[in-house]
């Protein structure tokens, strides 16, 4: 049987609750969210975001990086090309 794209999402969200936990980091993942609804999360060290409707997760990220005061360090983990050229 084949993983949906909400059984995908809850694993990274879950590694990445790991790795901010062991690491004491301020972790977030973003996922594009277009009519996808919003569920409690279940994750204490990680903030899990969806993307407004007519918003894409690169914008959320853009804008998540922009307010991060200049002192403060900032690492965003991609795959897109699109979104590491901005």
């Amino acid at each position: 049987m084949s993983a949906t794209i909400a059984d995908e999402r809850d694993w990274l969200a879950d590694v990445v609750d790991e790795l901010a936990a062991r690491a004491c980091a301020d972790l977030r993942v973003v996922f594009d969210g277009a009519g996808v609804p919003p569920v409690p999360s279940r994750r204490r060290a990680v903030q899990v975001l969806f993307s407004p409707a007519g918003v894409t997760a690169d914008d959320v990220i853009v804008d998540l990086v922009k307010g991060t005061p200049i002192d403060r360090p900032v690492v965003v983990a991609t795959n897109d090309l699109a979104l590491r050229e901005r």
